[in-house]
Parts: C-alpha cells; sequence; structure tokens
C-alpha cells in the first residue's frame, strides 16, 4: 500500500469474543497516527480471513484518501471568527481590539474577503506591501493575517503557509518642543489650573492622554512625591497602561504645586466644565484636552501640536540633559530600550563623552607600550 495513502502495521486474526466466528483487528498508519479497524470475517480458517482483511484494509485506506475534502472556508468568514475568538480569549485591551477589528474590515476582508483562507499566497502578500501606508501600519496588516493563517493551518485547511517578512520601519525623530518653547506653553497655560496640570502632566511626567483622563486624586502621592501611572481610558473604558504595566513618576516642585492648587471635583483629576463636549464635573475626554491645549498655543503663540508631543518632549528633555536611557524608558513606560532609543540622538554629550573615555585608553596604552619599549632598550643596554 503507497504511504501516500497509508498503510497497514499489524493484522491479528483471532475469534470473535468466544464464538468460532473470526475476528480480523487490523491496525494501519496514516500521516502519523494510528487508525484501528476490527472487522468480522466471512471466511472459516485463519489464512483466508487475513487475505480479505488485506484486501479490506486497503480499499479502506484508498477510499480514505480519495474522499472529497471539503472546502475551505472564505476568509472573510473564518478570519471575523478568529479575531472574535483571539479577542475574547486573550482578553485583549478594547483598544488593542479595536485596532485590529479596524485592520481587518478596512484593509484585510476588501482585499482577500472573497478567497478561501488557502487561496491566499505569497504574491497576497506582496500586495499588502505594496499599499501607500506607513511601515508600521504595514506591518500591523501582516501581523493580523498571519495569526489568522497560523490558525487556519493548525486546523489543517492550509496545505503551505505563506512567509511573511515584515516591511523595514525607519522610525522618524519626534516633533518636540524646546526647552524655552516648553516654558512659553506652561506659561500660557498658567491662566487655567486644569489646563496647567494638563500640559505638566505631559510634559513634566511623560504621561500619555488616556493616562491623564484615567488619573485619580488617589494616585497622587504628596508623601512620596511621586504620580502612580496605573491606569489608561480609551473611550470610557478603563484599563492597564499601553505598556500593560504600571509605574510610579517623582513630581516636578511645579508638577505638585499645580497638583495641590487644582480644586477637587471628583474622583479624577482633570475634570470639565459644561459646555458642548459634557457636564460639568464630569473627566475631560481626548476632545477637551485638545481644546485646551489649543487655547494655550494660541495664547503662546506656538505652532500647534497634539497632547502626545508633551510626552515626546518629556522624552526629549531627559536625553538632552543626559538621563541614562534606562531611566527614560522606565520613568516614560516604554515597552523596551528600542522605543527610547528613537530620543538619544539628543544626547550627544554623552556620545562625546565616551569616546573621549576611548580616546584615554588609547593613550594610556600608548604610553604604556612606550615604557615597555624604554625598559626593554634599558634593559639590553645593562646586560651590553
Amino acid at each position: 500500500m503507497s504511504a501516500v495513502n497509508g498503510e497497514i502495521t499489524k493484522i491479528t486474526i483471532a475469534p470473535y469474543r468466544g464464538t468460532t466466528t473470526l475476528e480480523a483487528d487490523v491496525k494501519m498508519l496514516v500521516e502519523g497516527q494510528e487508525i484501528r479497524r476490527r472487522w468480522k470475517s466471512p471466511h472459516g480458517s485463519r489464512t483466508s480471513t487475513e487475505r480479505w482483511a488485506r484486501e479490506k484494509a486497503r480499499a479502506f485506506l484508498t477510499a480514505r484518501a480519495t474522499k472529497t475534502k471539503e472546502p475551505a472556508p472564505n476568509f472573510a468568514e473564518f478570519a471575523i471568527r478568529y479575531v472574535g475568538d483571539h479577542v475574547q480569549v486573550c482578553r485583549l485591551r478594547p483598544s488593542t481590539a479595536a485596532s485590529i477589528q479596524m485592520n481587518l474590515k478596512k484593509h484585510l476582508i476588501p482585499m482577500f474577503g472573497k478567497f478561501r483562507v488557502d487561496e491566499i499566497t505569497d504574491d497576497h502578500i506582496l500586495q499588502i506591501k505594496k499599499l501607500k501606508l506607513a511601515a508600521g501600519t504595514i506591518n500591523k496588516l501582516l501581523q493580523v493575517l498571519g495569526q489568522i493563517l497560523r490558525d487556519a493551518a493548525a486546523k489543517g485547511l492550509l496545505s503551505k503557509m505563506p512567509v511573511f517578512k515584515g516591511v523595514k520601519c525607519n522610525a522618524g525623530r519626534h516633533a518636540f518642543y524646546t526647552p524655552a518653547e516648553y516654558d512659553r506653553l506652561v506659561q500660557a497655560a498658567g491662566h487655567d489650573p486644569r489646563m496647567l496640570v494638563l500640559v505638566l502632566l505631559g510634559g513634566d511626567a511623560g504621561m500619555r492622554i488616556g493616562e491623564m483622563i484615567a488619573l485619580e486624586w488617589s494616585r497622587i502621592d504628596y508623601g512620596a512625591n511621586k504620580v502612580h501611572v496605573e491606569f489608561a481610558a480609551w473611550k470610557g473604558h478603563i484599563g492597564p497602561p499601553k505598556s500593560g504595566q504600571p509605574r510610579s513618576v517623582p513630581m516636578t516642585p511645579r508638577l505638585r504645586a499645580a497638583l495641590l492648587a487644582l480644586e477637587q471635583n471628583g474622583p479624577r483629576v482633570l475634570m470639565r466644565s459644561e459646555g458642548r463636549y459634557g457636564k460639568a464635573n464630569e473627566p475631560i475626554t481626548r476632545s477637551v484636552a485638545g481644546e485646551w491645549l489649543k487655547a494655550a498655543h494660541a495664547r503662546a503663540e506656538l505652532q500647534l501640536f497634539g497632547v502626545h508631543t508633551l510626552r515626546h518632549t518629556f522624552c526629549s528633555h531627559l536625553a538632552i540633559v543626559g538621563a541614562p536611557v534606562t531611566a527614560i524608558r522606565d520613568l516614560a513606560g516604554h515597552s523596551s530600550v528600542a522605543v527610547t532609543q528613537r530620543y538619544m540622538h539628543l544626547a550627544p554629550a554623552g556620545m562625546v563623552s565616551a569616546i573621549d573615555l576611548l580616546a584615554n585608553v588609547h593613550a594610556s596604552s600608548s604610553a604604556t607600550s612606550s615604557l615597555e619599549k624604554g625598559g626593554r632598550r634599558e634593559s639590553a643596554r645593562k646586560k651590553n
């Protein structure tokens, strides 16, 4: 029997449960899996029964191999079901789940929804890489598609898995406020205590907007002089920070003073007043934060940037003053040093110092070498 269809590994002939009727116990190996079948024999002799059982097993294996396989489901159907299960089982944060759903519905389903999952090939992967999107977005699409197809392969729906390799992502340098510009912005925000706290939480503590929105007074530790960043808000959902890990950031004197001067109107630190974005004494939203920052920019006569630029400013200023990369990583709550490295071009003094140290080593090595040569010459003269 062809190994493609399977092979018969053992045939045992014995009476069936104490009767005179013979039974064939047949073991077969198909795709690395053992299959066992028992058949009552129509023959009275063991030789005839074994011959009959062997033919029956061959027919069984041939029929099994030629059985029409159900077609694989189309990508849209399979992907929607997989992502729904993946979000629930892995307990993804709402923002992460929304990002995956958006990439699926906006890009992947329109591109591949009509194909079966086993019809997606390397050529389709190339189509994604040719999209006029940011490299980071393309890599996220490849990641989601790869997860879906790997699940399909695990279910035996693919005969060959396409090759996934991300595109090179050349992360640009982040925009930030110079120390003078940031000081102007802080001064301009000073007319509104809430606006001032918003600016300082971003620029003096490096907090993300979701972390600012979720910040509660109970997380302001005046005794330890720290802000404990443990939660983030996203469209009404409260969860862990982006990195998944809480962190504590020491307060600068002006951030501490601004928090002490801010009136407490609820459990959250930043609350809004009556207006088009909601009712008074409700937590602020991203839109409210944007309006506050827009007003501060106008007063400071600065080019308008988003709230996240305050966080870039925090990291950039730490790099400028020579803070270690690991310290910046921990204070900002970055997932890895690789993220923090995007700011380290602003610390040339540290690099110069490192080169100076290297030059000192070279100079010391040269001096030692000269002394050794002089000592050897002096020793030679004494011998002569």
